[in-house]
Parts: structure tokens; sequence; C-alpha cells
């Protein structure tokens, strides 16, 4: 039998939402994009290598609609704000934002147009009083002032060479005999540096990636009147190239960041296989190569994949389970492998997470799909208790029910294991 309901778990605090991304998509370097356009907004990932968007986000709440973004690549952490609310996810497709709550100075509130990470820590400018580029703990979103620039200055655009170390600042406006466009900031010894123009015509730019010697202007939208992003030459001060803008409405702020190719994960291993390679299902009802035995919807069989980082500090580990029935889906968390990693009969297929059961939570599939866990739930290291070293195993139960090859109306996806690190 599946194990019985567990008592409610403790409320914890979550530093990061889980994560939703496949393994391949956290392993590319792309430029990441949003913008605070009404109505439904989007945040994209672009490939700067073809210029396809690729949507992460879409709502028409204002966690999708970004003034400032940042990249934390020690643990794959995607930030972005809109006014004073700082938003987090762990990066990946989708993403799934977590409100970290509002940044304040000085006791009050205070916004952001821009930002950007680098030695653990954010930092953001305003185009408001006072303006100035802040430095702002990413846990108690506490800003400190770390340099009052000339407020001729409007810096909407914000990014850290991660390679360098150097900040660098897009601004709108400049006092004379500067220009708008591309400067190198330096808030030890307070100046700024002129590096790249802007292009002929535009006059407001505030989104800003910088990566490869390469700086990224991302423009506000509407694309059909301002149809592409900028590529410049940050040796040389020199436009290089363009990229298409995917924003289909005009935002009054917009965000950017490049997110690098060191994103952590933690090999999840299935096994325990429907496919006939190891314990027999039920009725010979043999899914297909991976995945759980076959049901009477789907003869693939379900399947059970694992991604993301398990791990105790930075959790963004994620159960992702397909191929079923539009009906609920139970994920549970075991501490053993049974039948030998072979599983044993159960219901329409085969058990396969055995020991210490621990129910992580039930799901209602759509698409014949689901996840755990998603926005709001608890994280799987927190409901599972889990700590540092532990390995434990993972399946989906589902129902079916539509009579198949037993009298049971339940089936199951393959097995996957991970082991928890620190």
């Amino acid at each position: 039998m599946i194990p019985p309901k567990l008592p409610p778990m403790k409320t914890h605090f979550l530093f990061a939402a889980a994560m939703t991304a496949a393994l391949s998509t956290t392993s590319r370097a792309q430029l990441v994009v949003g913008n605070d356009q009404s109505g439904s907004a989007t945040i994209y990932e672009v490939d700067v290598s073809t210029g396809t968007a690729t949507p992460l986000y879409a709502s028409t709440t204002n966690e999708a609609k970004p003034w400032g973004m940042a990249y934390d690549a020690s643990t794959n952490t995607l930030y972005w704000n809109n006014g004073s609310n700082l938003y987090s996810s762990p990066y990946g497709n989708p993403l799934v934002p977590t409100l970290l709550g509002g940044m304040t100075f000085n006791a009050a509130t205070i916004n952001f147009v821009a930002l950007s990470f680098a030695n653990g820590k954010l930092y953001g400018t305003r185009n408001i009083a006072t303006e100035a580029v802040y430095e702002i703990d990413p846990v108690t979103r506490i800003a400190t002032q770390i340099y009052v620039h000339p407020s001729t200055f409007d810096f909407g655009g914000l990014e850290h060479d991660a390679s360098t170390g150097d900040l660098y600042g897009l601004s709108d406006t400049a006092p004379a005999p500067d220009v708008r466009g591309l400067y190198r900031i330096d808030p030890v010894a307070q100046t700024t540096t002129f590096v790249a123009p802007y292009p002929a015509g535009e006059t407001d730019i505030d989104g800003l990636a910088v990566a490869n010697g390469r700086a990224y202007y991302v423009t506000d939208g509407p694309n059909t009147t301002q149809a592409s992003f900028y590529v410049f030459d940050v040796a040389s001060g020199t436009q290089i190239g363009t990229l298409p803008s995917p924003f289909t409405g005009s935002g009054t702020f917009c965000a950017a960041t490049w997110v690098g190719n060191s994103a952590p994960t933690t090999p999840a291993t299935p096994f325990c296989f429907g496919d006939g390679a190891g314990a027999a299902c039920p009725c010979a009802n043999n899914g297909a190569p991976g995945n759980g035995c076959a049901s009477s919807v789907n003869v693939n069989g379900a399947n059970l994949a694992g991604s993301g980082l398990a791990s105790i500090a930075n959790d963004s580990f994620l159960l992702s389970g397909t191929g079923m029935p539009n009906s609920s889906a139970l994920y549970f968390q075991g501490t053993s492998q049974l039948g030998g990693g072979l599983g044993v009969a159960f219901g329409d297929g085969l058990r396969c997470a055995g020991g210490s059961i621990i129910r992580l939570g039930t799901k209602n599939n759509v698409a014949g799909a689901s996840q755990y866990p998603e926005l709001g739930d608890t994280l799987i290291s927190i409901r599972g208790f889990n700590a540092a070293g532990d390995v434990r195993t993972y399946q989906v139960w589902y129902r079916n029910a539509a009579a198949f090859c037993t009298p049971s109306t339940f089936n199951l996806s393959n097995g996957t294991s991970v082991t928890w690190i620190p």
C-alpha cells in the first residue's frame, strides 16, 4: 500500500523556489530579458547565436515584469525586481518565482531600475533621489549607498562582467561633454568612464548584459518600434551586431542579465523500469524503455525525471512526471530501492521506492504531466527531512480509472534516485 498521510509540516522560510529546468537548459550561457509591458508580459532566454527567444515565464502580474535583473552563478539563482519587490528563481525553464520581499534603505522602502550581482551581493541603481549605486544584501534586502554619482547620469542598465569584475552601466543621459551610452563604473574610485555610445537614433535603453567582451543593449520595446537589441564590442566601443527583440508591448522599464554556463546540478539516476528488462510488469504490460509499465491510456507508460540541484543549502531539485492520465498523481520519497532496484509488482505497475516513505504532495495532471514542487510547495529537502549524504528514491503513483490488467485502478512511473549534498 501507499504509505499513510503524514502530519502537516511546519512552515519554513524558503530562500529559493524549486527549479523547473531540464539539465540541458541550465548548461547554456545566454541572454535573459524582460520588460514591464502592460497586460501579459514574458521573461525570455535569448540565444545570442541564433536570436531565438524562448519564454521562461509569462503572467499579467508584476512578477513577470522586471525593472532590473541579475544572476548568481554560484547558486544558479536569477534575481529580478519590480519596483521595491525582489523576486528570485533557480534558473531554468520555466522559472518559478518566489517573492523575497521589499528592499529598503534607511528603513524606508526603495525601488531600483537596474540590478547586478557580484561577490555575494546585489547592486542597484535609481533614477530618482538619491541617484547612486547601491549594494543590496539579497537575504535581508537592505541597501547601502556605495557611490553617489552625478544626477545627470541615468543608469537604467547595470551589469558586472563576471570575467573581470568590472561594473558597467547604460545611461540615457550624461553630464557634458559626455553622451548617452555605456560606462564603466568604479564605486571604489567613485568614477565613471565612457566606453561606447548608443546606436544612432536610440535615446532610451534600459537593459544591459555584459559577457565575453560584449555588451548587450536591451531596448524596452515593442518590437514594432524598437525591433532590435544591440551588441557592442567592449574593447573597441563599436557595434558589432543586433538581436531581434521579442517584446510585443511597450515597457517603461526593461531588464537583462547574462546567465553563465556554470549552473550546478545533481545527477539523478533513474532505475526500476517497466520495459521488460527487469522485474516483470503484472500483466506483461511492458512500457517503453526507461518508463514504468503501460497503462490503459499510454502504452509507453509514465516517466519520472529528476533535475536541478539536490542541495540542503540551495535546493532546486524537481521531480517531473509525464505520460500519465489527467488524474491525481502522488509524488513520494523512499529510502531504498525495492527488489534490488528492479521493483516489485504493485497495482498495474512496479513499486520502486521503498523503505521509510514520505508523501511529498499530490498533484493533478494536466496534459498527462505534473511536477513537484510547484510555486508555494515545500522544497523536497525540507518536506523529505533530508540531510547531506542521504540517498533517497522517488516515484510517482497515479490513478488509472479504467480497468486494465488487474482489478487495481492505479499505476506507477519508473523510479529515480539522488544523493543529497550540503
